[in-house]
């Protein structure tokens, strides 16, 4: 039969050879990459000479991180420092850059089960030009209305019924801090009598934003994250002359002691008049019994 001579039947079997894995793992080192499960130092990740910078710690709000296990992070950080291009991909912290969890986890919409309580229902009304039209420059028709457009950049509540604990405390925070400061741009009187009050007043606005700062550094821990900007930041700040001020101590200490037996003088006459008072009507009223 023509074609068949050189015909080689398929018949014998060949089994696969059996490689050793550390054989092959010392073969793919040079032509894999395979990175190391042990994180990398911070001051690799940033620029030279270069503290690392925490914007949480500095009250600002950075949002939540996606949850990554630590050795999926710490392999993904060798990678990038086996590229070369480590200054792209991390931040001022030391951290990886990515966007927070998208994910929400508290409802935001309203229910829409059943009808909408009319308290809640929005009607949208157009402004409109009318009524006395003459003090206009260039007159308007009376007959034409004009819609008002209004660009609001900014729209800062004291209070809504929206607001969280902390965003209510942050607010009080604020307002106090204002006040303090309204207080020292207001003008001080010179008498001693003011002054003391103005003192006073000082520091329970201290004792206040101090008791604020502390819920909110509590409520912060207590939730896991900052959802104001706000932060607190003391300064002391030393008498210059401590004799001076022992000076004027003792001499506040006396006015006090002054104002003080004034006070009981005060008292003791408002005392004795209401106590005369008190006698003449009881003088009356033992009077009319035994009249009686």
């Amino acid at each position: 039969m023509a074609g068949t001579t050189d015909w080689i039947p398929l018949s014998s079997y060949q089994p696969p050879e059996i490689s050793d894995w550390k054989e092959i793992k010392l073969k793919q080192r040079g032509l894999l990459f395979c990175p190391s499960t042990s994180p990398v130092p911070i001051e690799e990740k940033l620029e030279p000479n270069k503290a690392p910078r925490f914007l949480r710690d500095e009250g600002l709000y950075v949002g939540k991180r996606p949850k990554i296990s630590t050795a999926s992070r710490n392999k993904m950080e060798q990678r990038i420092m086996a590229t070369g291009s480590e200054r792209l991909w991390f931040g001022e912290d030391g951290e990886i850059k990515m966007i927070c969890d998208p994910l929400i986890h508290s409802v935001f919409r309203l229910p829409e089960d059943g009808p909408l309580d009319p308290l809640l229902e929005v009607i949208y009304k157009p402004a409109k030009l009318e009524g006395q039209m003459e003090d206009l420059e260039g007159g308007v028709p009376k007959e034409e209305h004009y819609i008002l457009e209004v660009d609001v950049g900014e729209v800062r509540f004291s209070h809504h019924p929206l607001f969280s604990e902390e965003h209510v405390a942050a607010e009080k925070l604020n307002q106090l801090c204002q006040q303090l400061e309204k207080r020292y741009k207001s003008e001080i009187k010179d008498t001693r009598n003011l002054w003391l009050a103005e003192g006073r007043e000082d520091r329970s606005l201290l004792t206040s934003i101090l008791e604020v700062w502390r819920d909110i550094k509590l409520l912060r821990d207590r939730q896991g994250y900052i959802a104001t900007p706000y932060r607190l930041q003391i300064i002391s700040t030393p008498p210059e002359d401590d004799g001076e001020w022992q000076s004027q101590t003792e001499s506040l200490m006396d006015e006090i002691e002054e104002e003080a037996i004034d006070l009981y003088n005060e008292k003791l006459i408002e005392y004795k008049q209401l106590m005369e008072i008190w006698k003449k009507k009881k003088k009356t009223k033992v009077q009319h019994i035994k009249n009686n």
